[in-house]
Parts: structure tokens; C-alpha cells; sequence
């Protein structure tokens, strides 16, 4: 191979750029010629050695190079212009030498201009008067005179050459790859001229194209493929352009049993191209199953919250008014937990499936939580249609559900809020969250509606929230004690602690106030646990004060205290650090507390049991009374709620209830304890049914520690209540109780 051309330095790119060249070899072998300066002189022979026909001098020094090294010397120096005599003819010629590892390199011209004009009328007759001959003799005769070409910038024109070769030689081999490696790799190739006639196709299957691909040759891209036409069209007009290989995209077939197709367009030759392409169908499919994936909600099948977003910003960004509904299920965390995750997961699909058929076209559900759901109603929804909607759909979703024979009626909120235009997403979905939360406190599948009211209670609520937080720190909930009366001898047995909050700013608080916020956050562990030691060591303070009184105190559980097996942990660091003797406390419980796990609260209750503490059943009678509780609890009061009591001596019905129910507690060897006495007829009344113990107004509005302490120092001088009348005042009773058998 020509020690130039291997880097791209050919004799056809050298004659372009002028015809009066000498290439050599590092020995000065003739490797190219140009053609001019063979015809001025024709026994000049490729092969031949340079140094027996020619003398060369540096014209600066005037040395003669007969050598390797004498051209090393002259390629050091800045001025590198030469004088060639080329003997057997006497021609003369001067140019610029180029001394390179692979040879050497002579540019050179006559030195006559006459003889130099008449060669390029030889070499090309309308050279002499072209634009690009008179640039290229400004550049190697920048005087544009008769005179010696003496500056021509051999290196800069050797550069170019080699770098235009080299681009040339590199995007050929690139087209060369390129097409090898996808002619391999790839599943359908398409070779087609300019016009867009299919020279050769080759497909990796008949599939893609429904027929053999034989018979697609010879036919225009346009008639046969229109749609791989569309995609070519500005592929073709850019690689026009840039010459640079093109990614495209296209799909051949229907759309539902088509193919998808990623491929690369390059030139194949001068005038033709070749369309290379890839089956991706099944990593579009791929694609596709992960997108849906990422956008719906495995369990259910509707698109999840980011789905739901999407939707709705671009509604409000399309200046859209929308309807957004949120759905969420009342205690579904005890469902989980007391029929199982699995249990839990097959309600939550079939109320997915529920919604899903309740939603219009129009609309679009979406799964948005672990038990919330959400509806994006369509734009322009006037509110009170959204609202009727609302109502519709919590019918709907608190229908009974049925799985593997169990049967369950789920309780479902809703909060609903309208998105305006130019309001943003954050702003809708927050109210309608505001809604939301304000429906679950109203419980019993309740929809509310956002409106100004709304957002003011729940920044209420919020507001104090973050000041339970504070009192907590603070120790501003303190104790109160109403006394417990035995209602025989009409003197206080004990106390019942209630929790009050020392406001700083509202002054004393009951818990209709904060009872309700703080067993939604938590706080009434907490607050609980306060309670419970200072009315350990107020209790502690008062047997020191009064020990001929045989007291006793009774503290609330929360129902989160109830279900949490570190209590008896918590009650026994309190006693400790009160010093209070366990036989005189009393722990209140209420039949709520025991709905959400039985079998954990009665294994709490026994622990307390064992520590010597006694226990209550508080309320009883208030909701869903179970006499498995009184059964299998252990437990030493049963106290009535005031809702028995309230009409004890009004009504037939409710005192034989009250009768019945007291007889029952007898039965189990209970004390019984009668709440809400107000009257002196009442306190009769529950005196003759045969309770024990009472308490209520009548005897005392609950008060702080000083006030007990009055309570107990008049017990001890006169009894507190010893003037209250035991004569009962009773409404005739005609038949027996119901109980009497029971008793």
C-alpha cells in the first residue's frame, strides 16, 4: 500500500489540489506522481529513486538533500521552501517539503510561469479562469504574480487533505459497521434508492410485512409501506444534510397486532439508503405493562394517586372546574386486624369493583390510600350534583359484603370539594381532605362538604392538636374527684378521677372539649398516664390526711390503654413511684374499649388483676352490652350508665331494666354502682333496686384535690351526705321483674 494513501493521501485528492506534486518514501522512492509533471517529463518513473533524477536544495542554506537525515535538518527549519532541478530535462521546480515519518512530500510549481500557465491548460483548460484555481494560486502565490511560488503552506494543504481522507474513510467505515452489524442483528432490512424504490428487503419474518418480502422489490417505499413513508420523509432530508446515521421509530399493522419497530437510517453508497430495524414489540408491551403498572393499583385495578393527579392538574391547567370525591372506610384497621389482611384485601377489591361500576363514563376512579378511595368527577359539575353523587355512592359502598361466610356492613366517609378554576391541585385535594377528616369524626358513613365553616373547625381542631402537644408537656391536665357514695350508709367509700385541662388562656376545660381529638392523635395515652399518677399520689396524700376513711380511687382507661400490653409496666412504675398500695386503686374500662380486641384487653385486664388492683366496667348498658363481657372478664364493679338512671323513676321499661340489670351484676358477685344520680328520687330508686354505690350531682359535681379534702373533713365531722332521704319513691310495679329468675 502508498505510504501516503494508507492515511488517506491520494494521488486523486493531491491532483485536485494541484498537479505538481512528488510523494516519496522514507528511501526517496517515487510513490505518486502528479500528472503534470509527468507529462513535462515523461521518463520520470514510479518506483525509480528521486535522488538519480532530480537535485534538491533548501534555498535558504542551499544544502542539498541527498538523504533522510539532510530532509530531518531542512523540516526543522521555519522556512522549508526547496528548488528541484529535475536533470535529464532541465526543469526547474520550487515549492514547499513536508518531512513525515510515512516519506516525504513535495509540492512544487515551475519556476516559469509561462511553462507553469501552459501545464494547466494541459491539465484542465478552464482551470486558468475558474474561481477555484484563482483562490488555490492566491494561496500557493499570494503575490498572484509570474514569480517563484516561494510560501505556498505545504503543511496546512497536507493537513486538510489527511483530515478530509480520513472523515471520508471513517464515515465509510462507520456505514460499513453499521450496516454489517444491523444486517446480523437486526430484524427487517430495507435497501432503497432516491427515489424511494426498494432495491432489496430482507425480513427476519413473513409476519412483519404480511407477504414475501420479495415481492415488495422493485415497489415505491410510498405505495407499499406508507407508513414507514411518514417516518422517512424529514429522516432522509436531515442524513441529506449532515450525512450522520438517523434513529427512527415505526409500527407495521393494525395497532392492536401490529409490530413496533426501532430503527437506524444511513446512506448505502451515494445514492441509495438502507433502513435498518429492530423488533421492540414486546419491550413496547414491556413498557407499556410497567407504565400501567406504575399508574393503577395492583390490588383493585384502578389507577392510583399519581394517575389521580395527573388527571386533575391537567383538567385545572385545561381551565376545567372539577368535583373530587374522597372515599375512605371507617375502621378498617380492626377489620384487617380481626378477620385477617386477606379478609381485608378481598373487601377492598370488591369495593374497588363497586366503585368501578358506579363511576360514569365520563368520571374516572382512582385508589388514592390503603382504605381511600377517590372519583374525579368530569368538569363543570354543578355542587349539587356532586353532592347527590356522594350520597348515591355511600349507599352503595355500605352495602354488606360477604366473603368465606363472614358478613360485614362497611362504613364509609366522604369529603367532597370542588376545584375552581385557577385553583391549584394541592389546594382542592386538601380541601377536600379537610372534609374527609371532618366526616370521620362524625362517623357513621357521614359526607361532608367544604365550604368556609369547614376549613375554619378544621383549623380549630388542628390548633388544638398542637396545643394538646404543648399541655402535655406542660402538666396541664390535672385530676378532679367526684366522691363515691355507699348507698347505704351514705358516706364516701372513694373517688373517681376525670381529667380536666388548666387552659392557659380558656381556663378549665371538661373533655367535650379535647377528649375526642386526643384519642384520634394518640395524646390519650399520654394524658392517660398522667392522670393515673396524680391520682395515685393524690389518693396517697388523702389516706395520710384521713386514715380512719377506707378510700379507694378510680382512674380511666382509654381504650388505646386498654389494648396495650405494656400497661401493667406503666401501672407498676406509677406505683412505685407513689407508694400507693395497689387494693386502692380501681381502673376503669368501657365496653368500647373491649370491641376492637377481646381476647388482648382480657389479657390486660387479668394482668391487673394479678397485681391486686381491682376493675370496673364502666358505662354498662350504654351501647351494645354483651354479657360475654360480664362472663368471662375478670372484673369486681359493673357500673350502670346514667343512661339507665336517667329515667329510672319515669318509666316502666327502664326501671325493670335497671332491676334486671343490677340482679344480673348480684348474681355475679359485682358491686354495683349507679352513675348520674341528680335526684333524690333516683337515689332512692337505685338504693331499693339493691345497688351499692352511686355518684352523681347530687352528691357532687366533680371537684380538684382541696375541695375533696373539704368533702372528706365534713365526712368526717357529720357525714357529707347523711342527710340525703332513704325513702323510696317508685312507680308501681305490676308484674315481677323480668330477672327475678335470673337472680
Amino acid at each position: 500500500m502508498d505510504a501516503f494513501a494508507q492515511y488517506g493521501v491520494t494521488t486523486d485528492l493531491l491532483e485536485e489540489a494541484f498537479p505538481f506534486f512528488i510523494a516519496c518514501d522514507p528511501d526517496f522512492r517515487i510513490t505518486m506522481l502528479g500528472a503534470s509533471i509527468q507529462r513535462l517529463n515523461r521518463d520520470v518513473a514510479i518506483g525509480s529513486r528521486l535522488m538519480e533524477q532530480v537535485t534538491i536544495r533548501h534555498e535558504s542554506s542551499q544544502q542539498e538533500i541527498t538523504s533522510a537525515a539532510d530532509s530531518s535538518k531542512i523540516a526543522a527549519h521555519t522556512d522549508q521552501t526547496v528548488k528541484v532541478d529535475w536533470l535529464p530535462s532541465g526543469l526547474q521546480l520550487v515549492g514547499r517539503m513536508s518531512s513525515r515519518a510515512h516519506g516525504f512530500l513535495f509540492l512544487v510549481s515551475p519556476s516559469n510561469q509561462d511553462h507553469c500557465d501552459r501545464e494547466i491548460h494541459l491539465w484542465n483548460p478552464e482551470a486558468a479562469h475558474s474561481d477555484k484555481f484563482q483562490s488555490e494560486s492566491r494561496e500557493l502565490n499570494p503575490s498572484a504574480s509570474g514569480e517563484d511560488i516561494k510560501h505556498y503552506e505545504l503543511k496546512k494543504l497536507v493537513l486538510r487533505l489527511e483530515r478530509a481522507a480520513r472523515d471520508k474513510e471513517q464515515r465509510h467505515m462507520t456505514e460499513k459497521e453499521l450496516i454489517g452489524d444491523l444486517e446480523a442483528a437486526g430484524d427487517l432490512c430495507i435497501h432503497f434508492d432516491a427515489n424511494r424504490i426498494i432495491v432489496d428487503i430482507k425480513a427476519a419474518s413473513q409476519s412483519y410485512l404480511g407477504t414475501n418480502p420479495a415481492r415488495f422489490v422493485t415497489q415505491t417505499i410510498t405505495n407499499c409501506l406508507p407508513s414507514i413513508e411518514s417516518v422517512l420523509a424529514e429522516a432522509i432530508k436531515t442524513l441529506d444534510e449532515d450525512d450522520v446515521p438517523k434513529v427512527v421509530s415505526f409500527q407495521l399493522g393494525e395497532n392492536s397486532n401490529g409490530y413496533q419497530f426501532d430503527a437506524r437510517l444511513a446512506r448505502s453508497g451515494s445514492e441509495n439508503y438502507v433502513l435498518l430495524a429492530r423488533d421492540v414489540t414486546e419491550r413496547c408491551e414491556l413498557e407499556e405493562r410497567l407504565q400501567h403498572r406504575t399508574l393503577h393499583d395492583t390490588l383493585t385495578g384502578l389507577a392510583n394517586r399519581k394517575q389521580f393527579q395527573l388527571n386533575a392538574c391537567h383538567a385545572l391547567q385545561a381551565g376545567k372546574n372539577i368535583a373530587i370525591l374522597l372515599a375512605d372506610m371507617d375502621d378498617f384497621k380492626s377489620i384487617n386486624d380481626s378477620l385477617g389482611e386477606d379478609f381485608g384485601d378481598s373487601m377492598l377489591r370488591i369495593l374497588g369493583d363497586r366503585i368501578r361500576a358506579f363511576t360514569r363514563d365520563s368520571d374516572t376512579a382512582f385508589r388514592t390510600g390503603a382504605d381511600e378511595f377517590a372519583i374525579l368527577l368530569s368538569s363543570d359539575c354543578p355542587l349539587e350534583f356532586a353532592e347527590s353523587v356522594a350520597y348515591r355512592l355511600t349507599e352503595e359502598l355500605c352495602q354488606p359484603i360477604k366473603i368465606n361466610g363472614v358478613e360485614v356492613e362497611p362504613q364509609v366517609s366522604i369529603g367532597l370539594a370542588l376545584g375552581a378554576i385557577g385553583q391549584t391541585f394541592d389546594a382542592t385535594i386538601r380541601d377536600a381532605g379537610f372534609a374527609l377528616e371532618l366526616a370521620k369524626v362524625h362517623k357513621r358513613s357521614s359526607v361532608v362538604v367544604c365550604d368556609d365553616a369547614v376549613r375554619d373547625q378544621l383549623q380549630e381542631r388542628n390548633t388544638m392538636k398542637r396545643e394538646i402537644s404543648r399541655a402535655i408537656r406542660q402538666r396541664e391536665f390535672v385530676a378532679f374527684y367526684q366522691p363515691i357514695i355507699d348507698l347505704q350508709s351514705k358516706r364516701i367509700v372513694g373517688f373517681e378521677s376525670l381529667v380536666r385541662w388548666d387552659h392557659p388562656t380558656r381556663g378549665m376545660l371538661s373533655p367535650f372539649f379535647f377528649l375526642e381529638i386526643a384519642e384520634e392523635t394518640g395524646a390519650i395515652v399520654e394524658i392517660g398516664e398522667l392522670i393515673l399518677e396524680q391520682a395515685c399520689r393524690d389518693l396517697q396524700e388523702l389516706t395520710t390526711l384521713f386514715p380512719s376513711i377506707p378510700l379507694k380511687v378510680n382512674v380511666n382507661l382509654a381504650s388505646q390503654q386498654v389494648q396495650d400490653l405494656r400497661l401493667i409496666t406503666v401501672i407498676n412504675d406509677v406505683l412505685e413511684r407513689t407508694q400507693l398500695d395497689p387494693k386502692h386503686l380501681t381502673l376503669e374500662i368501657t365496653e368500647t374499649a373491649l370491641i376492637d380486641d377481646f381476647e388482648k384487653a382480657k389479657r390486660v385486664i387479668s394482668n391487673v388483676r394479678k397485681r391486686g388492683i381491682q376493675v370496673a366496667l364502666d358505662d354498662f348498658g350504654a351501647g351494645h352490652s354483651s354479657l360475654t363481657y360480664l362472663q368471662q372478664l375478670p372484673i369486681d364493679y359493673l357500673k350502670l350508665d346514667r343512661a339507665l338512671i336517667s329515667s329510672v323513676c319515669e318509666s316502666e321499661s327502664q326501671h325493670a331494666i335497671t332491676d334486671c340489670v343490677t340482679r344480673l351484676g348480684k348474681a355475679l358477685n359485682l358491686k354495683v354502682v349507679a352513675e348520674g344520680i341528680e335526684t333524690s328520687d333516683q337515689d332512692q330508686a337505685v338504693t331499693k333496686l339493691g345497688c351499692d354505690m352511686a355518684q352523681g350531682f347530687l352528691f357532687s359535681k366533680p371537684v380538684p384535690l382541696d375541695q375533696a379534702i373539704e368533702l372528706l373533713v365534713k365526712e368526717l365531722a357529720v357525714g357529707a351526705f347523711a342527710a340525703l332521704s332513704t325513702t323510696p319513691a317508685l312507680p308501681a310495679i305490676q308484674e315481677p321483674s323480668p330477672c327475678d329468675a335470673m337472680a
